[in-house]
């Protein structure tokens, strides 16, 4: 996803500039993110928040596929930045607990490098698609990967949530 925005902000500004300014931007949002998401996070919310954070990318993506401006640009930069930190904190505490609760302390190794290899098989197929938009051309081919992100958005949030729900049985 930082991949399609990266692409997208230097297509929309025209320059480099503008993606270095606004990447520092959003490195402080992460960071303030980061410090709320402790300070409030809590089980009993997690469902609203995750579902919220999935709301702002729907939206901010929305807005780029249909109109894509300056404005929407940062207002989907700024959504994607915050929301994703919101879902790695939640997903790798819960990524930490399942090889606890599943007993495979045994296997913590093989659950690392399975969990490895399906990220990296998913980031390889993620670049391939970038490439063949490049190779296609326009802005038309990033905005259609930018919706089967989005799409994937709702499956990322259920599964965290059922995640979230069965640490608790």
């Amino acid at each position: 996803m930082s991949t399609i925005v990266t692409i997208l902000t230097v297509m929309t500004f025209k320059t480099s500039l503008n993606l270095g300014i606004l990447t520092t931007i959003f490195s402080v949002c992460s960071m303030g993110t980061v410090y709320i998401y402790k300070k409030y996070y809590n089980k009993k919310n997690c469902g609203i928040i995750l579902w919220i954070c999935a709301a702002f990318i729907i939206l901010g993506a929305l807005g780029i596929i249909f109109n894509t401006n300056r404005l929407t640009l940062v207002i989907y930069n700024f959504a994607c930045t915050v929301s994703l930190c919101v879902f790695d904190a939640i997903y790798n505490t819960q990524k930490g607990n399942l090889v606890q609760e599943c007993n495979i302390e045994k296997r913590k190794v093989e659950h690392i490098m399975l969990n490895s290899f399906c990220t990296r098989m998913s980031r390889m197929t993620g670049f391939i698609l970038i490439l063949i938009a490049g190779i296609i051309g326009g802005m038309t081919a990033f905005k259609v990967i930018l919706l089967f992100i989005t799409i994937c958005v709702p499956i990322y949030i259920n599964l965290i949530i059922k995640l979230e729900r069965n640490e608790g049985k």
